[in-house]
């Protein structure tokens, strides 16, 4: 049962990222490139501590490029992300980008043949559909696609694709070795866009000091141990139902921005009527019963 654990575990570490996210975007923040300022750092430094300690295992070519391809898509699907909530709610955008189970079990049954029974599949869609039911702005308006909304779904996707590059590497080649291909790829795409947001780098840190770039610090903290944690999930257990478990980090979402909302307004406010309330938690019983099921 490790890998459950070690699953959800990620999901309330990237919640917590969601949300700090969220606070930087909106007070520190407009170019959303800004954001991977440290990234670049973190990726960089250890593609390169991988490389020198010798556990990067030879692998040929093509499977190296699979892996640098899934850590790139990573990153690019991050822009979107970091796009998407500039303009909306955290706990309403984030849920969007949790029909990511959906896109990896179809994946992962074609070119992994991860196939499972259909209690399996229901347990998916609970979670899927109670993600997405946390995603209207006021309980019984009809959601209408936005651009963050498809932001957000482009981002699901890529993020898909990603996890099935990084399951096949993992599967083939071992953890480090696959971290070290992901964190090489993410490094490849840092860099030409951090030259470009350069300019905007240097305005943040002129503006408001350290401070900002602390945060950021702790963001990407948080980020590389969530990764970390998700891979060594997906390593014991299989890519789709690990992703599935990883889902429920609407839920911590939720959990912190109520919270924050209520005792710290200045860093998060969260629409918090009674009305949204009671389907947002509506929303997260079902997506605990799907939890069940996959489980």
């Amino acid at each position: 049962m490790a890998w459950q654990f070690f699953a959800i575990l990620s999901a309330a570490l990237w919640a917590g990222v969601n949300v700090l996210d969220k606070h930087v975007v909106s007070r520190y923040v407009k170019n959303p490139l800004v954001m991977f300022s440290l990234s670049l750092v973190f990726a960089g430094t250890t593609a390169l501590v991988l490389l020198l300690s010798g556990t990067v295992e030879e692998v040929p070519r093509n499977l190296g490029l699979l892996g640098m391809a899934g850590g790139a898509l990573y990153m690019i699907a991050g822009i979107f992300y970091f796009n998407a909530i500039t303009a909306e709610e955290i706990s309403r955008i984030a849920p969007l980008l949790h029909v990511v189970p959906l896109f990896t079990a179809l994946l992962a049954g074609i070119f992994l043949n991860e196939l499972f029974t259909g209690k399996t599949y229901l347990g998916i869609a609970a979670i899927v559909l109670g993600a997405l039911l946390l995603s209207p702005k006021a309980a019984g308006r009809r959601m209408t696609p936005n651009k963050a909304f498809w932001l957000m779904a482009l981002c699901a996707v890529l993020v898909a694709i990603g996890n099935i590059a990084t399951k096949y590497l993992l599967d083939a080649a071992g953890y480090w070795t696959a971290l070290f291909y992901m964190y090489a790829g993410q490094t490849i795409v840092l860099i030409p866009l951090l030259i470009r947001a350069y300019p905007d780098i240097r305005a943040t840190a002129k503006e408001h000091g350290k401070k900002v770039f602390i945060i950021l610090g702790c963001i990407e903290s948080m980020d590389f141990a969530a990764s970390f944690i998700f891979m060594f999930a997906a390593l014991g257990g299989y890519i789709t139902l690990v992703n599935a478990l990883a889902s429920t980090q609407p839920f911590f979402v939720l959990l912190y921005a109520v919270i924050l909302s209520a005792w710290f307004p200045r860093i998060l406010h969260e629409e918090a009527g009674r009305r949204v309330l009671v389907q947002k938690f509506a929303a997260i019983a079902l997506m605990f019963a799907g939890v069940l099921l996959v489980a």
